[in-house]
């Protein structure tokens, strides 16, 4: 692969980029596929924006995989730049490593169905590299994890666990290409992302747990806020944690949100606001017109589009009234 290309030569990518947003979603459109009594109707708004998928199959998981299988596709063929990327799928590995991995300790056959494609690693060599205990087509970290997390499932019986070890080793090595790559856009989202992990996190214990403060190893590295700071919060009282949460970028722009979260414990707008604000974190990238920010940008994206249409079509099969739909929807790139 090329290494440290110039800005220019992302240039032809940013251009079928361009013409593939002309075809994006639309929040106006998304509030109309609320409305919609049967899932037809959301198919054929999907095919009219040029989704990926066979018309013929009506399994909604399927069309979903279809069109995020599409979106990997169009990003191996199109990124040159080894880091951008492996920043942009380690995480589907992660993914797969964790299915892996519960299934196996759940005594159940590994089914290929439960894996998704379009990782850094071709599934068939994950799965024989995990079956095998050896690292083979694994990175160090991500083979290293994986038996930690094992052992600390057979050790503790939590399954939470294994999910709080693959995380932190997910968004480190993400972190790691990100650092290599050397963009401060990319660098900067990220840790938004890790603190706005964390922040959820932080509140969601203060909400259910009895003793806080046996669960200060849940937060993730790499977040601009210090883990020191985020664990003294898990036993401070409920006005210094607001108090602090204030002081950060986050809770500074949510202040509403946090003062509801406070009174009435309820973290719904809290972190819908919290993802709307990664959203928005992403905009700037529209009136870049050379350079790695625009791909990354719409992988996010459509990484969103997907999550929104996965709401829209789980609500309706819940039964659930548009306005209850609409009301779980974050924002949208159009």
């Amino acid at each position: 692969m090329a290494k440290h290309l110039k800005d220019t030569d992302y240039s032809k990518t940013i251009a079928k980029i361009r013409v593939f947003e002309k075809h994006m979603l639309s929040r106006q459109t998304l509030e109309k596929m609320c409305e919609s009594r049967h899932l037809d109707e959301i198919y054929k708004t999907l095919a009219d924006a040029n989704w990926h998928f066979s018309y013929e199959e009506k399994e909604p998981s399927k069309i979903l995989a279809d069109q995020q299988q599409w979106v990997f596709e169009f990003l191996r063929e199109a990124v040159e730049e080894e880091n951008l990327l492996k920043l942009l799928l380690l995480n589907t590995d992660y993914q797969n490593i964790k299915a892996f991995l519960k299934q196996e300790l759940a005594g159940n056959p590994i089914h290929g169905e439960l894996f998704l494609e379009g990782g850094t690693i071709p599934v068939p060599a994950l799965v024989k590299s995990l079956t095998e205990r050896e690292q083979g087509a694994l990175t160090k970290r991500m083979f290293g994890a994986f038996l930690r997390a094992r052992d600390e499932f057979l050790e503790k019986q939590d399954p939470q666990r294994i999910d709080l070890i693959l995380d932190e080793a997910c968004i480190l090595e993400i972190l790691e290409h990100a650092e290599a790559f050397e963009n401060a856009f990319i660098l900067r989202y990220l840790r938004a992302q890790i603190d706005s992990v964390n922040i959820k996190t932080l509140l969601r214990i203060r909400k259910i747990s009895e003793e806080p403060a046996k669960l200060r190893e849940v937060f993730l590295k790499g977040g601009s806020i210090g883990l020191d700071r985020l664990e003294a919060q898990l036993t401070a009282s409920p006005e210094e944690c607001k108090a602090f949460l204030l002081t950060t970028e986050i809770g500074a722009k949510l202040s509403a949100q946090l003062e509801d979260f406070f009174k009435e414990s309820s973290i719904t707008a809290l972190e819908k606001g919290m993802d709307d604000l990664l959203i928005e974190q992403l905009k700037p990238a529209r009136f870049i017109m050379f350079g790695p920010e625009p791909i990354f940008v719409y992988a996010k994206y459509m990484e969103n589009e997907i999550r929104s249409v996965r709401i829209v079509m789980n609500g309706i099969l819940s039964g659930l009234s548009p306005q209850s739909i609409r009301e779980r929807l974050r924002l949208t790139y159009a």
